[in-house]
């Protein structure tokens, strides 16, 4: 499973770094690879 962020234009890395955990939380993905 691949997932990609990129970003936008005048973004913070801050920013950038909260939408990509948001993403990864909503697609379960971390819940997928402890079990």
């Amino acid at each position: 499973m691949s997932l990609e962020v990129w970003i936008r234009e005048g973004e913070s890395q801050d920013s950038l770094l909260r939408r990509f955990q948001r993403m990864v939380q909503m697609d379960g993905i971390l819940r997928e690879a402890k079990a």
